[in-house]
């Protein structure tokens, strides 16, 4: 997920073909994930993120993380 998440902030790629470059067919399964890492979708992160890159991006939580179920 971190590696996504700095594909978010460092390229113009679509979110949707970030999520297939890490093996999410299912984008909502994705987003799910992602913001349960970060606290918020990934859209919300690159606006707040990618032009501001001075702002340091929030560190995933992974002390509850759980898998979700593919749906």
């Amino acid at each position: 997920m971190k590696k996504a998440s700095d594909m978010l902030i460092q390229s113009d790629e679509t979110i949707s073909n970030i999520a297939k470059a890490f093996h999410y067919i299912n984008f909502s399964h994705f987003a799910k994930l992602f913001r349960k890492y970060y606290g918020m979708n990934p859209q919300e992160y690159r606006r707040q993120f990618q032009f501001t890159r001075s702002k340091q991006p929030p560190k995933a939580d992974y002390r509850d993380f759980r898998p979700l179920a593919n749906s």
